[in-house]
């Protein structure tokens, strides 16, 4: 059951029609006042798009930028949906993985519009930015930021794959990492590198045993340091110390946000894995 029970009657020519990443049709405010997102991610991308004045909420996950640490906060885990609807968003952004389809239904149920974004290639990345400036009515100053970040991933996009294959850590007992199907293996090809990862699995951030981490033995291993990795992971396990990446020390650390994220970070993060790359 709603939450909200009587509804005033939308004046049509306040609102739009319009599609998301997932083929949902939502209703929702020509001029948007209150928006927040559900997803680390996107609160990054509305603070690179749009006004922080309308941002109004931040998930309890939401780190970056430091002025989102100034927002309201709202509890995604667990799903608090009286916390959300206490906001009065005209607009809630989300992404596929981060919002359940169980979770978009108690939104609906209680009118809350709800954006939903899909990653697969960085230059989703950057269709969600140009999006995200479209409804907020920034995309002249959104334009501008745009092509500084496009410049920035043009200075690391090769047009061809070399023999490198990275491994991207994400957890050492059980070890966790990027799948083949995640934003990571578009990061990659990008800047001319395979993702070891050679299989799809049903998840996409998947659990590797041994026998398979050695079957398609890295080159370059992205995610914790050396150090943390030597005394942890090859500790526990020194049979994978026969890997390539261990034995020629091509282990190299990057935040694991920026790796997650599918968010203006996602260059920077492009940009470090390639002057890691460039230098074995």
């Amino acid at each position: 059951m709603s939450i909200l029970s009587c509804q005033k009657r939308k004046p049509e020519n306040a609102f739009i029609s319009i599609k998301d990443d997932l083929e949902r049709t939502i209703l929702i405010k020509k001029d948007l006042k209150r928006i927040f997102s559900l997803s680390p991610a996107l609160t990054e991308i509305l603070f690179f798009s749009c006004p922080d004045s309308i941002i109004v909420a931040r998930t309890q996950a939401c780190n970056y930028p430091p002025q989102a640490m100034n927002k309201t906060v709202i509890s995604t885990y667990p799903f608090d949906i009286e916390s959300i609807i206490g906001q009065k968003p005209d607009l809630v952004f989300s992404e596929e993985g981060i919002t359940t389809v169980e979770q978009l239904k108690i939104l609906e149920e209680n009118q809350i519009p709800v954006y939903m974004f899909r990653y697969r290639r960085v230059e989703d990345i950057f269709m969600a930015i140009e999006k995200t400036g479209q409804l907020c009515n920034c995309s002249e100053q959104v334009d501008v930021k745009m092509n500084k970040l496009k410049q920035r991933f043009d200075t690391v996009k090769e047009d061809s794959l070399s023999d490198v294959k990275a491994l991207g850590l994400i957890w050492t007992d059980p070890i966790y990492v990027y799948g083949r199907n995640t934003l990571f293996t578009g990061q990659l090809k990008e800047i001319g590198v395979e993702n070891a990862v050679d299989s799809i699995f049903g998840r996409p951030y998947p659990e590797l045993n041994r026998e398979y981490f050695l079957k398609i033995n890295p080159n370059v291993i992205f995610g914790p340091s050396f150090e943390h990795l030597d005394s942890t992971l090859f500790l526990k396990f020194p049979e994978l110390k026969r890997i390539d990446a261990y034995k020629n020390k091509h282990i190299f650390e990057i935040d694991g946000d920026i790796l997650t994220r599918p968010s203006p970070r996602s260059i920077e993060a492009m940009i470090l894995m390639k002057s890691y790359i460039d230098e074995i």
